[in-house]
């Protein structure tokens, strides 16, 4: 019964084209989630891709290894677009590189490095700012949907869900700002 609840949740309205949703929706639970809902988003964008396609991928690690992947989205978002409107592949490949150095190199710098409070905060919020390398390709996948706004329309309103997740990533926030507020 839970399974079955949660297909009824994950149905997407007839026709959508990977995840649609607004972009205001996308970079403030992107913000608030320290950018946990830009790799929901992208879970969701895999999912679709593997139930249209049949592809035998698995959308939770593919969202889950972003920065291995993100070109990959990038291109599937590339092939649904019609000829004259594609982004150009170079585009996908800068946007990747940086996603990956924001991502990626963050965390390694991090780990590699002594930190002092000041820059452990820096890379955080550095790290969670990596949600703005993925804004074209929301815009993308809206502008696939463009012709029927209530795709959009569907994913862009704030429900019970979506708030749960404002919760979480408030608490998220002030889990990471606590250390900061008592040095003070």
């Amino acid at each position: 019964a839970i399974q079955s609840r949660f297909k009824d949740q994950a149905a997407q309205p007839d026709g959508a084209v990977f995840y649609p949703v607004s972009l205001t929706k996308f970079a403030i639970m992107s913000v608030l989630t320290m950018s946990l809902y830009s790799l929901f988003w992208m879970w969701r964008c895999w999912r679709w891709w593997k139930q249209e396609r049949s592809d035998d991928c698995l959308p939770f690690w593919r969202a889950f290894f972003s920065w291995i992947w993100f070109y990959s989205l990038f291109s599937a978002i590339r092939e649904e677009q019609k000829d004259e409107s594609k982004t150009p592949a170079i585009f996908g490949a800068i946007l990747a590189i940086s996603y990956v150095i924001m991502v990626a190199g963050l965390q390694i710098y991090s780990t590699l490095r002594d930190k002092t409070d000041l820059l452990n905060l820096a890379i955080e919020m550095g790290d969670s700012l990596s949600f703005v390398l993925m804004i074209p390709l929301v815009i993308a996948v809206n502008n696939l949907n463009a012709l029927t706004p209530e795709r959009q329309i569907v994913r862009s309103s704030w429900r019970w869900q979506t708030w749960a997740g404002v919760a979480l990533g408030v608490s998220l926030w002030a889990l990471v700002l606590m250390p900061y507020a008592a040095v003070g």
